[in-house]
């Protein structure tokens, strides 16, 4: 037994070592997940289960997009455990708001495409961000309006026009993500996109894009209908 304890502990040192001297350069996905679970599950094989999670997901980002209850569901997996594994992906998108903070000047539109993208990592239903900015298109807040399906009836303009006046913005740019993977707009989202607009311009404030995201793809709802007319 000491034996097998020996060996478990002397394989655990060297995947420590190799990702100190490569990163996850190299690493298959269970391997990712087995490191990581090192910090959950210190006396268990973590390689067995991160194959388990890689088979039953397909995937290491769907293991991390998979809901607590489905992970729980692994065997050696807790809800301790699957509350790890949740938190990377929303560290991720912590780590890359946070190195970019300084740079949020949303005057380019591929640049604010990539910008709304981080606020979805991680974000499995469907969300509605609301970003406020100066007269020189600089970042003066963003924040999240919605949860759950983006319609007309859900999104309140009155909240986004009285947000805008408070913080003092110019301009104004509404994200919503399409968990299904489509990055075309739907009907409502043409309504939302219209009546934000003219709530806005009531106020003295432009809507600057309405963008549409999907994984790392985005359109912009206005620049679409531009090309059209």
């Amino acid at each position: 037994m000491k034996q097998n304890k020996s060996i478990h502990a002397d394989h655990r040192k060297r995947v420590k070592a190799r990702f100190m001297e490569y990163g996850f350069s190299g690493f298959e996905d269970h391997e990712i997940l087995e490191m990581l679970l090192y910090y959950a599950l210190p006396r268990k094989d973590t390689n067995i289960i991160g194959h388990k999670l890689i088979e039953t997901f397909g995937s290491i980002s769907a293991v991390f997009d998979a809901p607590i209850h489905e992970l729980s569901k692994i065997d050696g997996i807790s809800e301790h455990t699957s509350i790890l594994i949740k938190m990377i992906p929303q560290l991720a998108k912590v780590y890359i708001e946070d190195k970019n903070a300084e740079k949020a000047s949303l005057s380019n539109y591929d640049e604010a495409g990539k910008f709304f993208t981080t606020k979805f990592i991680g974000l499995t239903n469907e969300c509605f961000f609301v970003a406020f900015l100066d007269n020189g298109m600089h970042l003066i807040d963003c924040v999240l309006m919605n949860s759950g399906d983006v319609n007309s009836s859900q999104v309140s303009l009155r909240k986004i026009a009285s947000q805008a006046l408070e913080k003092n913005a110019s301009f104004v740019m509404l994200a919503h993500n399409h968990p299904s993977g489509t990055v075309i707009p739907s009907g409502d989202d043409l309504s939302v996109t219209k009546a934000c607009a003219a709530a806005l311009d009531i106020i003295g404030v432009k809507l600057s894009e309405h963008y549409i995201v999907s994984g790392e793809k985005f359109m912009g709802i206005l620049k679409m209908r531009a090309s059209y007319e």
